[in-house]
């Protein structure tokens, strides 16, 4: 939408043609608007000038939700009017001093959105723009309630003042921050509802702001009249999520997995005290926490997290291109990741609904489409060594070829004979129990025979996962009060001498159980499915009998294939996972593995083969 077809002016612009924009001369320009003094409802105004990045301006960036994109508000730019969305004006007021001007970038006033040549350039520079800023500003707008920012500000000074205090004196000693009695007043504390405001507001939920926090110097939090240290809000959460699990509700969605992962690498020593390993997110898993994530544009699934450190090995070969469909930037950018990194890895991160894999849709099965939200939790664990080829010692070749077909080598190990209804978050126990009876029922017994098959069809539901807040002897004692309800005369983890977790069906249906939520989350939109050969799996909810389990040499596990009609040649309907046979002493406590671990296969005269994904 261009400024010219936006609403008329009043006042003293009233007449005069809109702002336009002068085209930038160097590609490392940037515009910045220094924005006059004022305050409350005053009309706000500014001047627009070009910088040169590589002569490092003094600016602060601003971080803020776009909204609408209806530009229905007005700001006096040099003189003309420039007409801007609602949000940026609150955030532009937010910002404003009221005895001086002040330097700021803010994207979608300091970029030309009506050029999508300036466009895509600017979003390419943009992790410059973030890095360099004096101060990333961070936008909440007012606070409605009037109390609710000072009192999750005092939250966050208190939580902060204990890392002050414990910082003070450590060494940087791995696990050593200490544990608050479970009697802390703060752990009840009434001012969490304060911060579970704060954490509701739509900046947490946007894409950009991984990057444009991340990456900064320094940034502040502005919520009404109060302004935060970001890094108090990552202590918190940090603090919450390895020292509190009592209240991690209050912090649960994808965004705050990304920002403290930031927080673990840019932190280290304070972060090695609450056992916060190394921010481990590669771009793949950064990407499909995104998905969860609001963006305006599905590109951005795509571009908003390129200026991120994971990206540099691809930033300079991929192109950001807003005059290309959405599916065009995912198949440039898997083709690209696989020509820098050679990691089929990628094919976890596939997701489809029926129109996607459909022979009609126009990007292959095999390429992510990132703005599908269809799971919340992936089921491989991508620190697991990678499948080899049977017959070569580097990693496995593949090639793309005509029309992007995929070819990779793998094995053709099964396929599936059963499927359950679709799964969801709010599946019950009872629901499970009544799968369970229909998989012992199916006419391909299992193939468990050393060890009682109860704990592969738990495993398949659980993938081998294991549940943040619970110590090994707690999750073993969660996991026997499951099987418990499956099967009362299954033998139990740890034996005779097992903890069993007394709990009635209702206490497992419970959002306060933390393995019943971590289950929920693994099978939604998921089915249980019986393999030929009595496999148990957990496949995606377009599996469907008669589709091929395969296993695809450079990746972490198996997957569901549909055979297309043509010889070798097939959809990639999802990842799956399948439960070894392999012996475990379920006595000792030991756990079922992956065919992945187990290596299944090598059982099996199979032979390798070359496999075209389209």
């Amino acid at each position: 939408m261009s400024n010219n077809q936006l609403c008329d002016t009043s006042g003293d612009m009233a007449g005069l043609e809109p702002y336009k924009y002068d085209r930038l001369s160097n590609p490392e320009e940037i515009r910045c608007l220094r924005l006059e003094p004022g305050q409350g409802d005053e009309p706000l105004s500014c001047t627009l000038k070009a910088y040169r990045l590589d002569e490092d301006p003094q600016y602060e960036a601003i971080s803020y939700v776009w909204g609408t994109s209806n530009r229905s508000h007005e700001i006096q730019c040099d003189g003309l009017p420039l007409f801007i969305t609602p949000n940026l004006r609150d955030a532009l007021q937010q910002c404003r001093l009221s005895d001086r001007s002040r330097l700021l970038w803010a994207d979608s006033i300091c970029i030309d959105q009506d050029n999508d040549g300036e466009k895509s350039h600017q979003v390419f520079l943009m992790s410059k723009i973030y890095s360099q800023a004096m101060r990333v500003l961070i936008c909440f707008g007012s606070d409605q309630t009037g109390r609710r920012a000072q009192e999750a500000y005092s939250l966050l000074y208190d939580v902060n003042e204990i890392f002050e205090r414990f910082l003070t004196d450590s060494r940087g000693i791995y696990d050593s921050f200490p544990w608050p009695d479970n009697d802390d007043p703060l752990l009840s504390d009434s001012r969490w509802s304060s911060l579970l405001t704060l954490q509701e507001h739509p900046w947490f939920r946007r894409g950009w702001v991984v990057q444009e926090a991340s990456l900064a110097k320094d940034a502040l939090l502005l919520f009404g009249s109060v302004e935060v240290h970001w890094l108090w809000v990552l202590r918190l959460t940090a603090w919450v999520m390895s020292r509190t699990r009592t209240i991690i509700r209050v912090i649960a969605h994808g965004s705050f997995t990304l920002h403290t992962g930031k927080y673990a690498s840019r932190n280290r020593e304070e972060a090695v005290t609450l056992a916060m390993d190394q921010d481990d997110h590669d771009l793949l898993m950064i990407l499909d926490n995104g998905r969860h994530l609001d963006v305006t544009d599905d590109r951005d699934r795509i571009y908003a997290f390129l200026g991120l450190p994971e990206a540099a090995e691809i930033r300079d070969s991929l192109s950001i291109n807003y005059g290309q469909t959405v599916h065009q930037v995912y198949q440039d950018f898997a083709c690209c990741y696989l020509d820098k990194t050679d990691d089929l890895t990628l094919l976890h991160y596939v997701q489809h609904t029926e129109a996607s894999i459909s022979a009609d849709f126009e990007s292959p099965s095999w390429i992510p489409q990132w703005y599908h939200k269809i799971f919340s939790w992936s089921i491989h664990d991508p620190l697991k060594q990678r499948i080899e080829s049977l017959h070569h010692t580097e990693l496995p070749p593949y090639s793309i070829m005509e029309n992007s077909i995929l070819r990779v080598k793998g094995l053709s190990m099964d396929s599936i004979t059963f499927v359950s209804p679709q799964l969801s978050e709010s599946t019950t126990v009872s629901d499970i129990t009544t799968i369970w009876r229909a998989v012992l029922r199916h006419k391909n017994g299992p193939i468990y025979d050393r060890f009682p098959p109860v704990h592969a069809f738990w495993e398949a539901m659980m993938c081998s996962r294991v549940v943040g807040g619970l110590s090994f002897g707690q999750l073993q004692a969660h996991i026997n009060a499951y099987i418990r309800h499956l099967d009362p005369s299954a033998l139990f983890l740890g034996g005779e001498d097992a903890k069993v977790w007394d709990a009635t069906e209702d206490d497992l249906n419970s959002p306060e159980s933390l393995l019943g939520q971590l289950i929920s989350w693994i099978i939604h939109n998921r089915r249980i499915a019986v393999t030929q050969r009595g496999y148990y799996c957990l496949v995606p909810g377009l599996a469907c009998e008669g589709d091929t389990c395969a296993v695809i040499s450079g990746t972490n596990g198996p997957f569901i294939l549909r055979n297309t009609g043509r010889h070798h040649y097939y959809k990639v309907v999802g990842e799956t996972f399948v439960v070894s046979r392999q012996e475990v002493d379920i006595e000792l406590g030991e756990r079922p593995d992956s065919v992945g671990d187990g290596q299944d296969w090598l059982d099996y005269d199979l032979e390798e083969e070359d496999i075209y994904l389209c």
